[in-house]
């Protein structure tokens, strides 16, 4: 793969940002008390978070400012594209892994994208999403700066029970202590 094929499959999806969630949603499902068996599952599930952004608008992606209206309705498609992608493919574990893809900016109160409270949500994804949130926050992106770990994690802890589950939230925080 020469160098410019691997920034573009690089822009469509971020395998830091994938391996980050991945490392820090297994650290909070250990920390939470899965066994380990469980909490290496969370983890691959957590890689495979954002895979329908490869189906996106590369303008998109790459773009160094806020999004329109118009872009920001495509950038929530991709967890269709990746439910979908991973349904297709029928990877080990498929069905959690497609959950993930499609449920991870879910909140416990309903306010994601879809409007799923917590009742309905898989423990997987909400590991998942607070994983997400947290690498998302920290690191430093082309349309944002990087917010700090204290920070961030006053963020989750504010909204625990209300956006995040109180377990993970409190399993996070304990892995940074």
């Amino acid at each position: 793969m020469n160098t410019n094929s691997s920034f573009i499959l690089q822009s469509f999806f971020d395998w830091q940002h994938a391996r980050r969630v991945s490392n820090l949603a297994f650290c909070i499902a250990r920390k939470a008390g899965h066994i380990y068996k469980t909490a290496e599952l969370i983890g691959d599930a957590a890689f495979f978070h954002d895979i329908g952004k490869i189906f996106l608008p590369a303008h998109i992606l790459l773009k160094p400012g806020p999004l329109t209206e118009n872009e920001y309705l495509w950038v929530r498609e991709h967890v269709q594209y990746g439910h979908d992608f991973i349904r297709s493919i029928k990877p080990l574990h498929f069905e959690l892994i497609a959950d993930v893809a499609l449920l991870h900016h879910e909140r416990l109160d309903g306010s994601g994208y879809f409007g799923k409270t917590g009742k309905h949500l898989n423990p997987v994804v909400c590991v998942t999403a607070i994983a997400d949130v947290f690498d998302a926050m920290t690191s430093q992106r082309s349309y944002k700066d990087a917010v700090s770990i204290p920070k961030t994690l006053k963020y989750l802890q504010e909204n625990t029970g209300v956006l995040f589950e109180e377990k993970y939230v409190s399993a996070l925080t304990e892995y940074y202590k």
